[in-house]
């Protein structure tokens, strides 16, 4: 075994937020413009300590909570009704009202050429600076703050959990791309949150399917190769890939290869 060396190692820095996308609730992303910073914070987490004849026998740790302040010059289309402000008909804004919950995307940046992405779920938003000032000669454009609270989803193989970190420089870049033509959307398909679930099938054991047609028998083989499908930690189910060459029949449940 090597012994440990100071100093010649890799220096990394994560700096920057950029590739923001709002993603409403039951509706496709939409680009999040503007974007200034994603101050993240966790609340809860505190070490709680139990004593018995003057002894500590344990340490309990809380459960974290994800919050984040959220800073933009604007807000995509949408987002207001998030915030409970509701188009009764268009330009007429009734305020304080139901509040609904959305996800949310966002990517910083390690050194210069790799990157994070994080997505966070069932996030609901408060305003938590807008002020108004008149106008002078110099006019200065202040963006506007959010508080960002999210509640995780239920998991049936993790804690919940409502932040996730996909990292680029330990991913595979074929799953990477992959999961980016979701979050993002493709030419043929709209940008969406994945489920954890998903996620983990795509990403565990990254095993892309192609499918090959056999004309004569009527029958197809899946092949290991990207292009159509991947496998699912139920056996013998898949999910087909952004881009696939799978599209749904008129008749549910039967697509047909293209």
């Amino acid at each position: 075994m090597a012994r440990l060396v100071w100093g010649d190692a890799q220096r990394k820095y994560e700096a920057g937020v950029d590739r923001g996308v709002f993603y409403p609730e039951n509706s496709p992303g939409v680009v999040w413009n503007g974007l200034v910073s994603v101050d993240e914070a966790a609340l809860g987490g505190e070490l709680n300590s139990y004593y018995f004849d003057g002894v500590k026998y344990i340490d309990l740790v809380s459960s974290k909570t994800y919050q984040a302040t959220l800073s933009a010059f604007w807000a995509p289309e949408g987002f207001s009704a998030n915030l409970g402000d509701l188009a009764v008909v268009p330009g007429f804004v009734l305020t304080r009202q139901r509040r609904g919950r959305f996800g949310l995307s966002y990517r910083t940046m390690v050194n210069e050429a790799d990157y994070k992405i994080h997505l966070v779920y069932n996030a609901i938003a408060s305003f938590n600076r807008r002020g108004y000032s008149s106008l002078t000669d110099t006019v200065a454009v202040n963006p506007l703050e959010w508080v960002i609270n999210a509640v995780p989803p239920l998991s049936e193989s993790h804690r919940p959990s409502a932040h996730y970190i996909i990292d680029s420089i330990k991913m595979e870049s074929d799953a990477l791309a992959v999961l980016e033509a979701i979050l993002y959307g493709t030419a043929t398909t709209p940008p969406r949150m994945p489920v954890l679930e998903e996620i983990l099938d795509l990403l565990v054991d990254w095993t892309p399917l192609l499918i090959i047609p056999d004309s004569i028998g009527g029958l197809a083989d899946l092949v290991e190769g990207s292009g159509d499908l991947y496998p699912t930690s139920t056996p013998g189910l898949n999910r087909a890939l952004p881009g696939t060459r799978l599209y749904a029949s008129p008749t549910n449940g039967l697509y047909r290869l293209e």
